[in-house]
């Protein structure tokens, strides 16, 4: 029998023109006991042609670029954005945090990678500047996050938390361990206080409330990957979005 892989879809965003979805991709080779995974995008393109989408090469840049095509490439970038109607377009993450962005009076789209890097060099503003020099106004703009890590899994070290505070997001640092422990970062937080500094409403934001580190499934297996809790991984999800009409 051919293996078929589950390749689990969430929706995160179903609306008049757009759909965001998060898909959960399990690692697959190519034959028993290969040490070569299949690439992710390759995996959905074999398995579920129906949700074929375009990646960029993520390097935890601030880059953000248009897809015009679904064979395009995007070398060192986190940010994709489209204004063609049926083109898919995702980011991986797995920890990091993923958000989608929806101009309607454009008819535009962005997913965006956000990982500590992207977050403080302000990767969401210029996907904003890239949808609002078509004319998208920062007030239609809807957005919805993915799956990411939580404020309570996301410890780091206390250069990188003065560095968020210089950037003028020392509310979002916290120390939920007490005085004299290490800091936790609110990766989420940070960027939708930068959308709302930029004009987003903030009622046309969508959270997420899944921890990539702490969601399981039912039968108690982890819902996502996630980076810290495994120790390292090669699984991804990939949080996309498409224009629908």
């Amino acid at each position: 029998m051919d293996y078929s892989p589950e390749i689990r879809v969430e929706p995160i965003l179903t609306a008049a023109g757009v759909m965001a979805e998060v898909l959960s991709v399990p690692p697959v080779c190519e034959e028993s006991g290969c040490k070569h995974e299949v690439e992710i995008g390759e995996v959905i393109r074999r398995y579920r042609p129906d949700l074929d989408v375009l990646m960029p090469r993520q390097t935890h840049t601030v880059n953000v670029a248009i897809a015009e095509r679904a064979d395009d490439v995007f070398e060192e970038t986190d940010a994709l954005v489209t204004f063609r109607k049926g083109l898919r377009i995702g980011v991986r993450t797995a920890d990091c945090v993923p958000i989608i962005l929806w101009a309607p009076d454009v008819e535009g789209v962005a997913a965006v990678h956000a990982g500590w890097k992207g977050t403080l060099g302000g990767i969401v503003e210029r996907t904003l500047d890239v949808l609002e020099s078509r004319g998208a106004k920062a007030e239609e703009i809807g957005v919805a996050f993915g799956p990411s890590i939580s404020v309570g899994r996301y410890e780091v070290d206390e250069g990188l938390a003065e560095r968020f505070r210089e950037a003028g997001f020392g509310s979002c640092v916290s120390y939920p361990d007490g005085e004299g422990s290490r800091p936790h970062l609110d990766l989420q937080r940070v960027n939708i206080e930068r959308l709302i500094r930029r004009g987003v409403n903030a009622e046309n934001i969508r959270l997420s409330n899944y921890c990539t580190f702490n969601a399981v499934l039912p039968d108690g297996r982890p819902r996502y990957p996630s980076y810290r809790r495994d120790g390292g991984t090669a699984l991804r999800l990939v949080t996309s979005v498409v224009l629908t009409m």
